[in-house]
């Protein structure tokens, strides 16, 4: 199993199938977020920081305060 099999994303889908996906990530698996859009779309991956006063999202990785939010659009 891999582990983008493990990871809850948030994505949207179209008509032809998976087209944007974003994860919700702490300082410490960003890099981990960074690689997975990467090798998942083979493209640069967007990388955004979040207003952490004005959120309770947490890391899809291990459940702390998200910081960063990787996506591929």
């Amino acid at each position: 199993m891999q582990i983008g099999q493990l990871v809850k994303t948030k994505s949207t889908f179209s008509d032809e199938g998976l087209s944007r996906k974003m994860i919700y990530c702490c300082e410490e698996h960003v890099d981990l977020a960074l690689d997975m859009i990467v090798d998942e779309f083979e493209t640069f991956p967007i990388l955004s920081k979040l207003d952490v006063d004005n959120l309770s999202t947490n890391c899809e990785f291990c459940r702390n305060t998200a910081v960063y939010v990787v996506g591929n659009e």
